[in-house]
């Protein structure tokens, strides 16, 4: 079955996660330019969101009840949530609870850490009209290699902080999988009417 309006979402929240990639490398320093990363991590939880919304909403239009029973779509959903790894139940866990502090709250608990990074590492994605870090000619020769702090936004996840754009691109590839299972389940869904 296609499911057009959730492969949207899907498609929406991978643009928002590149986008946050990108924010994420713009500037010399290495920093996350805070503003435009923090309105693409909002647009990216909506999307996210969103999917399994849709595809509930597109599985009622399709087929009328009891196989698009509220009560039995959120038991199949949640039969698939608890049977995620620790892992992946705890990025799920603070995934869509940040989309709830992002919109009902006072926005994403995304934090802020610095980290050192090698100016020898630092990879630089600038337009042509900006001034780019370019070291020296005897740069090699330094026996020291220098280093700078950037900041980038991450999470707290079972006590340890994960990269942001990293928690964002498991999330992904978890609904990915939950839609992927919505579909190939939905012949067994009709034929036993099971949840």
């Amino acid at each position: 079955m296609d499911l057009p309006n959730v492969e949207g979402k899907l498609r929406e929240a991978r643009f928002f996660l590149e986008s946050m990639r990108k924010a994420e490398e713009k500037w010399p320093t290495g920093d996350c330019e805070r503003e435009p990363f923090v309105f693409y991590l909002s647009a990216f939880l909506s999307a996210s969101w969103s999917v399994r919304d849709r595809m509930f909403a597109d599985q009622k239009h399709v087929h009328p009840p009891p196989f698009s029973s509220k009560t039995k779509l959120d038991a199949w959903y949640a039969n698939w949530r608890d049977k995620l790894q620790q892992r992946e139940r705890s990025v799920y866990r603070v995934l869509s609870g940040d989309r709830s502090a992002e919109i009902h709250g006072r926005g994403s608990r995304a934090q802020p850490k610095g980290e050192e990074v090698s100016l020898s590492d630092l990879r630089l994605r600038q337009p042509s009209n900006q001034v780019v870090f370019s070291p020296p000619p005897f740069f090699d020769e330094v026996p020291v290699d220098l280093t700078i702090e950037r900041f980038r936004y991450g999470f707290n996840i079972d006590g340890v902080w994960c990269k942001a754009t990293d928690a964002c691109a498991e999330y992904l590839k978890l609904l990915e999988q939950v839609v992927a299972k919505f579909q190939a389940g939905l012949p067994l869904m009709q034929t036993r009417g099971c949840p």
